[in-house]
């Protein structure tokens, strides 16, 4: 909009997401010149205090998955940074903490991911949850709770309950999908036919807390 003739501003460049909806592009937030971050101080409308024009400034156009996921309001914002910070950062770099950044830039790679993961649903969440597990290396069944921890506490962090619920149910059918692979997990929601003795012995737990991971008919824990 500021390298057209009568350049303005736009209102809807305050609002979540960070998208000119006119020209499809991300927004930026830094100088193309001096690298500081636009602020009312620093910016004179169409130029930066710097000199540079702001219309020069790199723009990035918004991918068809991100431009449908949120322009169609499908998917809260959050639910977009939550999902697209778990592949970015994995279960280590704790995503519910990293969904809060601000840096622009960051806020795009996030939102980017989140809805390619959305548009692809559920198959790429699958591949997702395939690439951050910790124990990748393993041929031996592992306790879901230690290739994926704290997932469960994670995903009951998400405030909107419909993708909570969503995300819930693609992690419990993920892990009951792994018994048909070579690095199946355990937990009460996927029981597997093999002796508890057998498995304990394999994951170096003990044949009770497996016996009760096999045997157990509650569904309150996304993964144990």
């Amino acid at each position: 909009c500021l390298a057209e003739p009568g350049a303005r501003w736009s209102k809807h460049w305050l609002m979540d997401p960070p998208i000119c909806r006119t020209h499809n592009l991300w927004l930026v937030d830094s100088c193309p010149s001096c690298s500081t971050f636009y602020t009312a101080r620093r910016c004179r409308f169409t130029k930066c205090v710097c000199g540079a024009h702001l219309s020069d400034t790199l723009r990035h156009p918004v991918s068809k998955e991100a431009h449908d996921t949120l322009c169609k309001g499908d998917v809260d914002v959050s639910v977009l940074k939550w999902i697209g910070s778990l592949e970015k950062y994995g279960l280590q770099g704790k995503p519910g903490k990293k969904a809060a950044i601000t840096s622009l830039s960051d806020v795009i790679d996030v939102l980017e991911r989140g809805s390619r993961i959305t548009c692809g649903w559920p198959k790429s969440f699958e591949n997702l949850l395939d690439n951050i597990r910790l124990d990748q290396q393993s041929s031996n069944a592992t306790l879901a709770s230690n290739a994926l921890p704290f997932l469960s506490k994670r995903v009951r962090s998400i405030r909107d309950p419909a993708w909570r619920d969503r995300i819930s149910k693609a992690v419990i059918d993920y892990v009951h999908s792994t018994r048909f692979t070579r690095n199946v997990l355990l937990s009460r929601n996927a029981p597997i036919d093999s002796p508890p003795p057998s498995v304990a012995n394999s994951l170096g737990a003990s044949t009770e807390r497996v016996s009760r991971l096999l045997v157990s008919e509650h569904y309150p824990a996304l993964v144990v």
